[in-house]
């Protein structure tokens, strides 16, 4: 009876509709990988995504970086996209930032590092809510640093 009682409970929970467990939308995905999190039909939110703002690149010493703030659609939620255009010796280290504008003031970064990181290399952000003002900041750098990301630094996009 326990064997048959356990199966049946297996087969019934397959049932229940995969789709929505675990969904976010909005300030439920706050701190999530818009590559792994699925919106309420089971979509990655990275897969509803389009380019909101950016998509502009900025040239230095280090290297270009292009700058994205992404949108999810389905997942209603935001993040920062940093990708590597042009490199050289000096590009090492790349970054992302996003932040909500109006209090609290959610904020993630992000950053990889190379030597030198190669072009087409790329890093984002975890999301934010979708459904308040959002900035994304990036950077490129040759030297790394201890502490919060610091928009004010000179890798800022």
């Amino acid at each position: 009876v326990f064997i048959l009682l356990a199966i049946s409970l297996l087969g019934f929970g397959a049932l229940i509709p995969q789709d929505t467990v675990g969904a976010c939308y909005g300030t439920s995905c706050r701190g999530l990988d818009p590559a792994v999190e699925r919106d309420s039909q089971g979509r990655l939110c990275s897969t509803t995504a389009y380019t909101v703002y950016g998509g502009y690149t900025k040239s230095g010493t280090n290297g270009t970086v292009k700058n994205e703030l992404r949108y999810s659609t389905g997942c209603a939620s935001n993040w920062s996209r940093a990708s590597v255009t042009a490199n050289n010796s000096n590009t090492k280290w790349l970054y992302a930032k996003v932040w909500e504008k109006p209090s609290p003031g959610w904020n993630y970064y992000y950053y990889i590092g190379g030597n030198p990181l190669p072009v087409g290399s790329y890093c984002y952000t975890k999301m934010v809510s979708g459904t308040v003002a959002t900035v994304s900041f990036v950077g490129i750098s040759s030297t790394s640093w201890s502490g919060p990301y610091n928009p004010s630094h000179q890798y800022e996009g």
